[in-house]
């Protein structure tokens, strides 16, 4: 059985990707698709509810679940209302997504090499 909780090269490389990848996910989602929407005269809750639901349609296109969308919906919400709050900083959103990747990446490592 594999144990979740090794650290070796490999599951740093993956904690680390997926805390870059978390990072470029918030400058597309929110940065650059609700700047846009705002440019384009859409209020901020239509640029919230967009961009959540790009973020939540990418995230769970793989496995085509709608729980893993709803989750992804919720999600993503959280963030792009903290990127309004955070006035429209990433850095608070990128740390956030980036922690929750952290965490999460013991099970999706795990999940990703079963898969294989």
């Amino acid at each position: 059985m594999l144990d979740v909780f090794a650290v070796d090269p490999f599951r740093i490389a993956v904690a680390v990707s997926a805390a870059v990848l978390g990072l470029l996910e918030d400058i597309v989602t929110r940065a650059f698709v609700m700047n846009r929407l705002s440019k384009l005269k859409y209020g901020n809750r239509s640029q919230v509810f967009l961009s959540s639901t790009l973020f939540a349609t990418y995230h769970s296109i793989w496995g085509l679940n709608p729980i893993g969308f709803v989750f992804s919906l919720i999600y993503g919400l959280v963030l792009a209302q903290l990127y309004v709050s955070g006035g429209r900083s990433v850095i608070p959103i990128a740390l956030a997504h980036s922690l929750a990747l952290l965490i999460g990446e013991p099970y999706l490592t795990y999940s990703l090499i079963l898969t294989v």
